[in-house]
């Protein structure tokens, strides 16, 4: 990335948070299903009137 000191420690930054993610799984990430289904699953959607009816 160059001489610069930030981009040094962005480096280092980008290292170390890549490494936390290698210890996860998507087993590990849904370890929590039912929290997260009622957090993304759709809102039922207003009805809209069809066109020419």
């Amino acid at each position: 990335m160059g001489i610069c000191i930030l981009s040094k420690k962005m480096q280092e930054a980008t290292a170390a948070f890549m490494s936390v993610l290698d210890d996860l799984t998507i087993a590990h990430i849904a370890a929590n299903r039912g929290q997260l289904m009622d957090r993304i699953a759709p809102l039922e959607m207003p009805r809209t009137e069809t066109m020419g009816r």
